[in-house]
């Protein structure tokens, strides 16, 4: 099951934002690993599906988790949420929109 999580879109594309943002660089530092046991599914039907997963990450200067919620419509994915939440603080890290 993690391996068909870390081999899925919405983990991919969520890692990679993550370990490139400039703010979650400065709070973890370089470089940026997966640290843990994912939690969350993914469903996936023809060209459609939902994605709702954490992932514990962590980097030289402390650890944080990894959200993502994504919709696949026709084969493409879309993320209705996107952000790393700090451990500690809790500070958020919006890593597509912030919320209205």
């Amino acid at each position: 099951v993690t391996n068909a999580l870390k081999n899925s879109m919405p983990y991919e594309e969520a890692f990679e934002t993550a370990s490139t943002n400039e703010q979650v660089q400065d709070a973890l530092g370089e470089p940026i690993e997966q640290d843990g046991i994912f939690k969350g599914s993914i469903n996936i039907v023809n060209d459609g599906g939902e994605a709702d997963i954490e992932v514990p990450i962590k980097g030289p200067k402390g650890t944080a988790v990894l959200h993502v919620v994504g919709e696949k419509q026709n084969g493409n994915w879309s993320y209705s949420a996107m952000t790393v939440t700090l451990d500690g603080s809790g500070e958020v890290i919006y890593l597509n929109e912030e919320p209205f």
